[in-house]
């Protein structure tokens, strides 16, 4: 019986540790493979409402929002499925960009963002490749627009205008980042799907039935 006890007991306090694993303004994310080329979603996890235009059920801050009406793609508060993402702070791994990391700082940029990004179709557009969903979380949380899409099939497409190659080069070289091979063939599909993909969870089709 007592090791019974011990059991449950054990599952409980399991069960709630990973639950609670999340903390606000940690970045999540989401692998998404279609037709074999491989990306990743980014968002800014929410632990709770805290902010005006949020809903009290809104776990997550990410750069989507087509079904918003937002037709330039902007940033949104919106509720997920948590259980489909992971913690993906992987510039926590170095510590100038661990040291970065500020509750004040990062509230102050998601109210930023929310009011401007997606608005103004020469600066805040989304775009697949030179500021999307992983730059946005990067800069939320860092303070650096970045995107490495890490082990993904789209690490070949993406790039940094804020930042020089030699920057990125050196940030991959701190990661320990190794490429995942992509040829001409996988380059020109990836750029297609990456423009045309939206996050499933905001599709139209499965918001209209």
């Amino acid at each position: 019986m007592k090791i019974l006890i011990l059991i449950v007991v054990t599952l409980y306090l399991v069960s709630g540790t990973a639950k609670s694993e999340l903390q606000y303004g940690d970045i999540i994310s989401r692998s998404r493979n279609i037709l074999g080329f491989t990306f990743k979603h980014y968002g800014i996890y929410l632990d709770k409402k805290r902010f005006e235009g949020q809903k009290a059920n809104d776990n997550i801050f990410h750069f989507t929002g087509f079904r918003r009406k937002a037709i330039l793609g902007g940033c949104i508060f919106d509720k997920v499925n948590i259980k489909r993402y992971a913690k993906d702070n992987y510039l926590d791994k170095i510590e100038s960009y661990k040291n970065k990391v500020s509750t004040a700082e990062i509230t102050r940029r998601i109210e930023e963002q929310y009011k401007s990004c997606g608005k103004h179709p020469k600066k805040s557009i989304w775009e697949a490749f030179s500021n999307n969903c992983e730059h946005l979380a990067n800069y939320i949380r860092y303070g650096e627009k970045i995107s490495l899409q890490i082990g993904q099939k789209a690490a070949v497409l993406v790039y940094n205008p804020k930042k020089t190659r030699a920057e990125i080069n050196q940030i991959k070289k701190q990661l320990k980042v190794s490429e995942v091979p992509c040829d001409a063939a996988c380059k020109t599909q990836g750029t297609e799907i990456m423009k045309q993909d939206r996050d499933e969870e905001n599709s139209p089709k499965k918001n209209e039935g």
